[in-house]
């Protein structure tokens, strides 16, 4: 990782060493994440180094109760590089990152179209918003997806730097406050 962290990071995962199940925070905060299910045949070229190829709900990476995950009414950004095994659309929806702690959560997910969404809610899914980037990236190359909330204001989602949508936030207004994420 080149970037100068600016800011109040919360976590920056990179992937050094193939044996490295447990991918290190380059942040200040050492929010290291725990691997479940990952091997060293897990790793594959990315687009900086290592990667890693997670099949399925078997292979995740999490921090679990740690509240420098908990930011209440202020902005957040969920940034990451990910590619699709295929280029064929999924049934299901796959998750390219999400955070949660009842009745709060924060993800970003891959629709049926291959179309990426960021939603968040306050209140156990009763209601949420959601940013829809209207095209299919789910197209087996590499892709930079960033989730972005601006206060109590509005939602967006990113992909390559290209901002897909811009959502009002009407129903998650309350702390957003998800101390786990995978």
């Amino acid at each position: 990782i080149s970037e100068e962290m600016v800011g109040d990071i919360r976590g920056m995962w990179g992937f050094a060493d193939y044996n490295d199940i447990n991918p290190n925070d380059y942040s200040v905060k050492a929010n290291e994440l725990t691997g479940t299910g990952i091997t060293s045949a897990d790793y594959v070229t990315g687009v900086r180094g290592w990667a890693l190829d997670l099949a399925g709900s078997s292979e995740y990476l999490s921090r679990t109760s740690d509240t420098d995950f908990n930011f209440g009414t202020a902005g957040l950004s969920y940034c990451t590089w990910a590619k699709s095994n295929s280029a064929t659309n999924p049934v299901s929806a796959p998750s390219i990152m999400e955070s949660y702690t009842n009745p709060d959560y924060v993800i970003m997910v891959i629709d049926g179209n291959g179309q990426p969404y960021f939603q968040i809610t306050d209140d156990n899914d009763a209601t949420r918003d959601t940013a829809l980037f209207a095209a299919d990236f789910y197209d087996a190359n590499w892709h930079f997806f960033c989730g972005v909330k601006d206060g109590t204001s509005t939602i967006s989602i990113y992909v390559d730097g290209v901002k897909g949508a811009t959502t009002a936030i009407s129903a998650a207004t309350a702390s957003l406050d998800p101390s786990n994420i995978y």
